[in-house]
């Protein structure tokens, strides 16, 4: 998950436990940083601690600093969405039909956000506390798993180069392993089994995790992690290989 939205997490529930209070508000400054909540966040506290200001502006000022949040928490997620869709547009996968499903996905949730965005203008306080939960509700339901399975297709697809550094690493040590077979090497030919098993299961789990993100599993993430496990492992083993060989190849 990017930084810009453990923020937005944070804004949105933020905004919740700030949605029941009523008391006043300044105008919301329209250069802040979206994915900056803190100046607008403290303008609402500060117009909320002060019981100078009149009731109905307090209400009015206050309105205007929760529409300002709710269109920074908006922005936000907009602009993680265009990063993530230029993201997959560079992600290599040999199922087209995964990429396609993941792009409809990030398109929706454009629309979505653009048109809760079109409607703050016309919010009172309480839509605006409406607004604020199902945005939180609708995010974690919808747009996390989203967000998920794309990192985890991301993971996957840069973790192929280790799987075929490896494969070319067999293919260099294999036929001088299977050539020392005719002397007494038992250690040897021991470690590379131990290695092709090792690197069997790290296939495996690869697969299988390739398998979970075409289907949208919200495992997805975690099978890609485990499939890196045993390649540790295996450049080990490599590294042992190199050097009983070295001793008897110099």
């Amino acid at each position: 998950m990017s930084d810009s939205f453990r923020k937005l997490t944070a804004a949105a529930l933020l905004f919740g436990l700030l949605a029941a209070a009523t008391a006043r508000a300044a105008d919301a400054p329209s250069t802040l940083n979206p994915c900056d909540f803190k100046p607008l966040f403290d303008k609402l506290h500060a117009i909320q601690s002060n019981g100078d200001q009149d009731y109905l502006e307090a209400i009015r000022a206050q309105l205007q600093v929760r529409k300002a949040l709710l269109r920074s928490v908006i922005d936000c997620a907009l602009e993680d969405l265009k990063h993530r869709k230029e993201t997959l547009k560079t992600i290599r996968f040999d199922d087209p039909r995964t990429l396609e499903d993941i792009a409809r996905s990030l398109d929706a949730s454009e629309e979505f956000y653009a048109r809760k965005r079109e409607a703050v203008g016309d919010l009172g306080i309480r839509g605006t506390q409406d607004l604020a939960q199902e945005l939180a509700s609708w995010r974690a339901s919808n747009y996390v798993p989203l967000m998920a399975r794309e990192d985890a297709l991301l993971l996957w697809s840069q973790d192929q180069s280790l799987f075929s550094k490896a494969e070319a690493r067999f293919d260099q040590v294999r036929p001088v392993v299977m050539s020392l077979k005719l002397i007494s090497n038992d250690g040897i030919q021991a470690t590379f089994k131990d290695a092709e098993k090792a690197f069997a299961e790290a296939k495996t789990k690869n697969e299988a995790a390739k398998a979970a993100i075409q289907k949208g599993d919200p495992a997805a993430n975690a099978l890609v992690r485990r499939s890196l496990e045993p390649l540790s492992g295996i450049y080990k083993m490599f590294l042992e290989l190199s050097d009983e060989i070295k001793k008897i190849v110099p």
